[in-house]
């Protein structure tokens, strides 16, 4: 979850992604790579994606570690800013798109995690001021784990208003892990931690077994390593200047359903169907 673009090495397909062609990303997949602990970005201006798996792992903790700086603190008492859950996920995707000039998030990526939101495994958090998107964030809820992907201000802040609104939030529904990839100096000010793979995997495998929500029904658990996906049709990419998080524009893109089959014992059912239409979470088909 990141204000600044990580460093070019650590973007490279050859340090820590694996390049794929343009058109190949669908939100079955992103999932599958979530509970594996890897996760897709945009390499390139020509919109390539790349899987990355940092070793080091960055995560936010949850518990009293988690720091909100003095500066900060006397920002909330001031009560400037109101925040909001899952009103606005397109916005704050397209202004995270946009406010770092370049950027891991591609046409393809945005189109798929409108998907992930519609299908109810997306988040975002606004942040407005005197009736305005001040700031946000967004990421991905699988069980107890929430992937924050990334965050925007256009009010001093804001970003981090969102940042505590987002803890608060996972807190009070018990979940247990906060990923946030690589960690900054924007991040770092709140006790971000890093990590060992090997530690972060432990974490994970426990955190995405739990069922938690961020909104709504519970956020579906989904076992680590025992997932296969398997693509029935390809998503088309979107056109240009559709409504990425528009109904029509998703039912043009998903035709055919995109299949998660588990294997062995597991707490979803065998087959779990993103299809237009589906109810706001996964559910068993």
């Amino acid at each position: 979850m990141r204000e600044d673009s990580p460093i070019e090495g650590k973007r490279s397909p050859e340090s820590q992604g694996v390049q794929k062609q343009i058109g190949l990303l669908t939100p079955a997949l992103i999932l599958h790579g979530y509970t594996r602990g890897i996760f897709p970005m945009a390499i390139n201006r020509g919109g390539d994606i790349g899987w990355f798996s940092p070793d080091p792992r960055a995560i936010i903790p949850l518990d009293d570690r988690f720091h909100i700086p003095h500066g900060l603190k006397r920002a909330l008492r001031k009560r400037n800013f109101e925040s909001t859950v899952d009103q606005d996920f397109e916005s704050v995707i397209q202004s995270c798109s946009t406010a770092h000039g370049d950027t891991w998030i591609s046409e393809e990526i945005a189109t798929n995690y409108c998907d992930l939101h519609r299908l109810g495994w997306a988040h975002s958090v606004e942040v407005w001021a005197e009736g305005k998107l001040a700031g946000g964030l967004y990421g991905v809820a699988i069980g107890g784990a929430f992937f924050g992907e990334s965050m925007f201000y256009r009010l001093t802040d804001a970003s981090k208003v969102a940042l505590v609104a987002l803890v608060e939030r996972l807190r009070a529904r018990q979940f247990v892990l906060l990923d946030t990839q690589w960690t900054t100096g924007h991040l770092e000010q709140f006790g971000t931690l890093q990590i060992p793979k090997k530690e972060y995997l432990k974490l994970l495998r426990e955190a995405v077994a739990l069922e938690k929500k961020v909104v709504g029904r519970a956020v579906p658990s989904a076992p680590l390593d025992r997932f296969s996906v398997r693509h029935q049709q390809l998503a088309s990419p979107a056109r240009p200047h559709e409504h990425l998080c528009h109904p029509q524009a998703q039912e043009d893109r998903m035709t055919q359903s995109t299949i998660i089959r588990p294997f062995g014992k597991s707490n979803l059912a065998d087959e779990l169907r993103l299809q237009p239409g589906a109810p706001s979470h996964l559910h068993a088909a």
